[in-house]
């Protein structure tokens, strides 16, 4: 501690995905810090794709992104992801522990934008053709936040990142889907450029708060129901 306090501290610019912000990362952040007072954060928030440009040109550090390319970088797994269903508090499928792909038919679905996310949003298109139906995919929004925000406003069912459900939106439940939709998991990514051991560190505490998040929201429950329509 003596050491770290006679040196500058080391500065480490991490770019975010939104969801993350407003999730478990702040907590964290705090905790890493708490244990590394030589290092200072700051966090810029970025989607994936500027996020891995930022990474590329050196104007950050690392970021937390969802890889579609892993090209000249290090990574770090930090969580794996599914998408779930946030549904208006007073929609019939609120009333369902989990909701059946089938059941979606006909309801409108809010979906990140295809141009900027095309394969979370080819999945879903792929996913609900398996079950029978195509989607009606007519509002995509650039954001997580955006598109609950559309929930709230009543204009259809957002699928969106798991760890998202326990996200306290007023007036949106979530619910898992049957059969889960994957969706590509969070990695922290960097350049060889970059010291790694700090960064294993906080990629290695952001998935274990992840992980005891997931774990919180099992528990044993009955059957169940599935929110099929009949």
């Amino acid at each position: 501690a003596r050491r770290a306090s006679a040196e500058a501290p080391v500065k480490l610019r991490i770019g975010v995905i939104a969801t993350l912000l407003d999730g478990v990362l702040p907590e964290v952040m705090k905790a890493f810090t708490r244990q590394h007072s030589d290092i200072e954060l700051t966090l810029h928030e970025a989607d994936s794709e500027e996020g891995i440009a930022l990474v590329e040109r050196g104007e950050l550090d690392a970021a937390l992104v969802r890889p579609d390319r892993i090209g000249k970088f290090q990574m770090l797994q930090v969580s794996e992801d599914r998408f779930v269903a946030a549904v208006p508090s007073g929609h019939a499928l609120a009333k369902a522990r989990a909701i059946r792909l089938e059941a979606l038919k006909g309801e409108r679905l809010i979906v990140h934008r295809q141009r900027r996310y095309p394969k979370p949003y080819e999945s879903i298109l792929q996913a609900c053709r398996k079950a029978g139906f195509t989607p009606d995919l007519a509002i995509q929004s650039p954001t997580a936040r955006s598109q609950l925000a559309a929930v709230r406003s009543g204009l259809g069912i957002a699928l969106v990142p798991s760890f998202l459900d326990d996200s306290p939106v007023p007036d949106v439940v979530f619910r898992p889907l049957r059969p889960p939709i994957p969706l590509t998991g969070i990695a922290l990514i960097w350049t060889s450029a970059n010291s790694r051991w700090h960064l294993e560190q906080l990629a290695a505490m952001i998935s274990a708060r992840l992980k005891e998040q997931s774990a919180s929201r099992r528990s044993p429950t009955p059957a169940l129901r599935t929110g099929i329509r009949r």
